[in-house]
């Protein structure tokens, strides 16, 4: 996931017109897991805190949110 990650800095910078970028949620999850894992925090914490927020991850300008599941 890092390299996902450092991808999705160097897509906002090479593409600003890029806004948004759409994963599915296994992915999602995995991508918060690495984060809770840089930061020393316990798993789900990073995932629990943007879901309670409604928000997304911010690579510069670039969000990347998980897939939403249809109702």
């Amino acid at each position: 996931m890092l390299n996902f990650r450092q991808d999705m800095i160097q897509l906002s910078l090479k593409y600003p017109f890029i806004t948004k970028v759409i994963i599915d949620e296994e992915s999602w999850s995995q991508m918060c897991v690495s984060f809770d894992n840089l930061l020393g925090q316990t798993k789900g914490e990073t995932e629990n805190h943007i879901d309670l927020k409604q928000g997304s991850m911010r690579f510069e300008k670039l969000h990347v949110e998980k897939e939403k599941e249809d109702a």
